[in-house]
């Protein structure tokens, strides 16, 4: 089941999967090119975030567009590690009288309670 099945459909984040970047924006500009790989889209491709560093001096760099693109793969990852997050909880939460288990699912919930999600 889907996260917002799972919370009876309280979820208001944008629905899963996310992806990065759109493959339909065709630039030979490797600033245009950089800057789509560093959005998130939803399943429809509408944006959802953009990802942007701004160096300390105020400047982007060329390594930042890398940085830039790796969080927007962890970003757009969000849903389904939310969901895994959740089935994870669910199964091990039987088993939580064993202290480590304990520890783990009062990380999950935590990680739950970021994301405004009530296991």
């Amino acid at each position: 089941a889907s996260a917002a099945t799972h919370f009876g459909g309280r979820m208001k984040h944008t629905p899963g999967p996310w992806k990065v970047g759109n493959e339909s924006i065709y630039s030979v500009d490797r600033y245009v090119k950089n800057a789509e790989w560093a959005r998130i889209r939803g399943f429809n491709g509408a944006l959802i975030a953009k990802v942007e560093s701004v160096n300390p001096k105020g400047q982007r760099k060329s390594c930042d567009f890398d940085i830039e693109a790796a969080n927007a793969r962890l970003i757009a990852a969000a849903p389904e590690m939310l969901e895994a997050l959740i089935d994870v909880h669910d199964i091990i939460n039987s088993y939580s009288h064993i202290p480590a288990i304990a520890k783990a699912c009062h990380k999950l919930q935590a990680a739950s309670a970021a994301a405004e999600v009530k296991p």
